[in-house]
């Protein structure tokens, strides 16, 4: 069991193998090297292995602009610029009319007989 001040925070448990221990419950974990590996599986290999099933493959790069992904993306964002714009309008306070207000009590107030 690793020491306390070198022991992986919560959320990354998952990722670092090893025996952790909370309270009386002890969990360990044995991470498959081969689900780690950062290699990219060839294009033809894909193929073979579906080979006979219907699928199909979306080849997009990162830097591509004309994908779907960020078309929707973009209506997304436009659209929350939008809702927050309006959040923002009816979240206002009302506007008083200072100048009104104040002559009014001005009006209001009782005058003096002069007499």
């Amino acid at each position: 069991m690793a020491p306390a001040q070198n022991a992986p925070t919560v959320s990354d448990r998952a990722f670092n193998p090893g025996v952790y221990r909370k309270g009386d419950e002890w969990l360990a974990i044995n991470r498959n090297l081969a689900e780690d590996d950062p290699r990219v599986t060839p294009f033809t290999e894909i193929d073979q292995l579906f080979a006979g099933l219907p699928y199909e493959r979306i080849d997009d790069s990162i830097g591509d602009t004309s994908s779907l992904a960020s078309e929707i993306w973009r209506a997304f964002l436009i659209l929350m610029v939008a809702a927050l714009i309006l959040e923002a309008v009816l979240c206002m306070p009302e506007r008083r009319n200072r100048s009104a207000g104040f002559s009014r009590r001005i009006q209001k107030q009782p005058q003096e007989n002069a007499g």
